[in-house]
């Protein structure tokens, strides 16, 4: 697994643009790099080859590089943001774009498009869960979350016809809870079945959307799901299945594990105040070749 991230050098909570972040609980800025590099030191040790971009001054977000874009079958598409997101998250997009520019060849000549849309919102990876099938892309199902003033739902006709995907291949679900502004603090898919999900983040056709995707479905509790832990990243290591993420009941935990699954916890606390978590962290690349 290839990633892309961003040293918390300048996290704070300028402007607010989600349910989690009040201006009177500022991130604590050594804290959170300290937490950062253990989530940088437990990928590390999962052979997750990790690249930086370096921050820049008055992006208070930009650690969460999974809002950069989305990369999917060799292409990155840049985010799009709008109103006071864009306020507070515009000035990073430029900063990606250059960076993946400079580094496209190295990353097997992946296509960087802007989104094609000014009036249309689109944030990255956050609302993309990709859903495969044993590693098949021909047969992946792409997940995307509208729904809470962040992506729009025209977006999703936006990616079918970048990456010529049919209807039932690239999915709109909308969020319906304001604390889980975006997809992936929602639910999380856990190769090579598995989704992660908190019920409450979706309404009955969001719920019946994911019940037709097959999968073996395990709900979180409350608050398990505001502790981020859908938030995670699943990786293999050494034949089994490592699930990195934020705090994790016991409960929880104990379910997974009678699946095969080890959870690794690497606090976030810090981050949660801006309201993400490991996955937000996390822009995922082209596979290493």
């Amino acid at each position: 697994m290839n990633v892309l991230m961003c040293l918390p050098r300048f996290i704070c909570i300028d402007r607010t643009i989600n349910a989690w972040m009040d201006k009177k609980y500022q991130p604590d800025l050594e804290v959170a790099q300290k937490q950062w590099h253990h989530v940088v030191k437990t990928y590390a040790n999962a052979d997750i080859q990790i690249w930086f971009i370096q921050p820049e001054k008055g992006c208070q977000d930009m650690c969460f590089t999974a809002n950069a874009g989305w990369y999917y079958q060799g292409k990155i598409i840049l985010s799009s943001f709008k109103g006071k997101v864009a306020r507070a998250r515009g000035p990073e997009i430029p900063c990606y774009g250059e960076w993946f520019r400079k580094y496209r060849s190295r990353l097997g000549g992946i296509k960087v498009i802007s989104f094609p849309r000014s009036d249309v919102s689109f944030e990255g990876q956050g609302d993309i869960v990709v859903v495969g099938a044993g590693g098949d892309r021909k047969h992946d199902v792409v997940l995307m979350g509208y729904g809470q003033g962040r992506t729009n739902y025209a977006a999703a006709k936006i990616l079918r016809e970048i990456h010529d995907l049919p209807e039932d291949r690239l999915i709109p679900i909308r969020l319906v809870n304001k604390k889980f502004y975006h997809l992936d603090t929602a639910c999380l898919f856990i190769p090579p079945n598995m989704l992660l999900y908190y019920p409450g983040a979706f309404d009955e056709k969001g719920l019946g959307i994911l019940d037709a995707l097959g999968l073996h479905m395990i709900s979180v509790s409350e608050k398990d799901a505001e502790n981020l832990v859908c938030n995670g990243v699943a990786v293999e290591e050494c034949g089994e299945t490592l699930l990195i993420a934020n705090r994790t009941s016991v409960e929880l935990k104990t379910r997974l594990q009678k699946h095969g699954i080890r959870v690794a916890e690497v606090n976030t606390s810090e981050f949660l105040k801006n309201g993400g978590s490991v996955r937000c962290l996390t822009l995922f690349l082209p596979e290493k070749k």
